[in-house]
């Protein structure tokens, strides 16, 4: 489970070091709402399934939202439409 983070950058198209997460995890989802990047879910360190949710908004880095999962998940994907 890890805190860091990889950014696609189309406009040079190659892949960089993001800003860390608050908190480490793995299996979670993601998906982009307008301007802001949400995690939501996975699993911690010591592989509890995770319900907090992790917001990203450029020039303000990541924030622990009030926000929860419906439910603990992990192994999962979120999508937009």
């Amino acid at each position: 489970m890890v805190s860091t983070v990889e950014v696609f950058d189309p406009r040079v198209g190659c892949w960089m070091a993001g800003e860390s997460m608050n908190d480490s995890r793995g299996y979670s989802a993601a998906v982009v709402i307008g301007n802001s990047i949400f995690v939501i879910g996975g699993l911690n360190e010591d592989g509890k399934v995770l319900d907090t949710v992790e917001c990203y908004k450029e020039g303000i880095g990541w924030q622990s939202t009030t926000s929860r999962a419906v439910g603990k998940r992990c192994f999962f994907s979120a999508i937009l439409l």
